[in-house]
């Protein structure tokens, strides 16, 4: 199985329209390495424009087939970020996904939500993750397929290259209310 790494970055032309009418409109596309960092425009829910920026990372199975296995987002709330993985939805919720960084020890972040199409686990990155992740060179995403007693564990491969980069873009443009 040939795996890929791809950062995510909003295709859309900046200079599109009204996002209403539109969908988000990217105001800014940068790729860090292995991290893409975006900002794109959208209304909320009073019709009031909002700026929202994060860096991301897409794992695909087949590049050509473009079939993504596991997407992470990072964005900040309050200043700290926090790290949101979308993946298989077949995984198996009571084990959570196991994180680890090169040789360290690793964490678990629950799985929040699960539907048709995903799995979805959300967490705030602690300072002793955080700095994990700005000094690691890879990183291994963990999680338990459901199939019956037996499930499968599944591990992907993230690259941290250009983390500290893209994770300093948000830090120094996290969006515009």
């Amino acid at each position: 199985m040939a795996l890929a790494v791809h950062a995510a970055a909003g295709a859309q032309d900046p200079a599109a329209g009204d996002p209403r009418a539109n969908g988000p409109r990217v105001t800014r596309a940068q790729r860090f390495g292995s991290w893409g960092y975006s900002c794109a425009v959208a209304s909320d829910e009073t019709g009031r424009a909002i700026e929202r920026c994060m860096i991301s990372q897409v794992v695909a199975v087949d590049p050509q087939q473009r079939k993504v296995v596991l997407g992470l987002t990072v964005g900040l709330d309050g200043g700290v970020p926090v790290l949101r993985a979308r993946f298989a939805a077949h995984a198996r919720r009571a084990p959570g996904v196991g994180i680890k960084v090169d040789d360290l020890p690793g964490f678990r972040l629950p799985i929040d939500n699960c539907d048709a199409r995903r799995c979805e686990a959300v967490g705030r990155m602690a300072p002793p993750v955080l700095k994990a992740w700005l000094a690691g060179k890879r990183a291994q995403f963990a999680f338990v397929q459901e199939a019956g007693k037996d499930g499968k564990q599944v591990v992907l491969p993230l690259s941290l290259a250009g983390f500290p980069a893209a994770l300093a873009a948000l830090r120094a443009h996290p969006g515009k209310a």
